[in-house]
């Protein structure tokens, strides 16, 4: 049996609604012009021609910029495989993959510090805590990991050292200094940071 196509000319998707296919039946219920041409859907084209098709690729040293979309925390991202059974990649960990045929198993250290750069020559796959203490200067991690003292002077003793509960997620699990958390807790409900000193002993002279 032939399936019939859209009633549109020159569109030959298959029927599902009134006559149109599901792109012109859109159309239709939202009042858009039927004969527009359709934007292209990559249908056809391999994964390694979808990928770099939004990328801005230069010479081997510099950076190749991600042109499609970018998350909010600035890594730009691709979805691949059929509806219903699509993955949404890491656009510089797929770049890695089309290059290499392999997905890294370890997370993508960007050597240019560019987080939209999917030029493989800029990226090295490094464990989760080293790649943390690579991070951008501002959050010094290797810094706080290396550091004996907080930063109001109290040694990282084991006594004096709290851990985050197993659970909490990765970017919060830095160590804290015991005394600087009871100082806030303090400061929290109106009480002095520090107990006060006991003043010298007065001895009471007669006249």
């Amino acid at each position: 049996m032939v399936e019939a196509t859209c009633s549109v000319e020159t569109c030959t998707r298959p029927t599902r609604h009134v006559g149109l296919c599901n792109a012109h039946s859109q159309r239709l219920r939202s009042g858009k012009p039927m004969l527009d041409p359709m934007r292209s859907t990559g249908r056809g084209r391999s994964l390694e021609e979808r990928f770099w098709s939004r990328v801005d690729r230069r010479g081997p040293d510099e950076c190749w910029l991600w042109l499609g979309f970018v998350q909010q925390n600035g890594y730009g991202k691709f979805t691949t495989g059929p509806l219903g059974r699509s993955r949404c990649w890491l656009a510089h960990r797929l770049a890695w993959f089309v290059v290499h045929g392999v997905e890294p198993d370890q997370e993508l250290d960007h050597l240019c510090r560019t987080k939209r750069c999917v030029n493989p020559n800029h990226l090295e796959p490094v464990p989760h805590k080293e790649n943390q203490l690579r991070a951008v200067p501002y959050r010094q991690p290797r810094a706080r990991a290396l550091s004996s003292h907080c930063r109001h002077g109290h040694e990282y003793t084991v006594k004096n050292t709290y851990l985050p509960p197993v659970g909490t997620p990765r970017e919060s699990f830095w160590r804290q200094c015991r005394r600087c958390r009871a100082a806030a807790v303090r400061r929290r409900h109106g009480l002095p940071t520090e107990p006060e000193p006991a003043g010298p002993l007065q001895t009471q002279t007669g006249p």
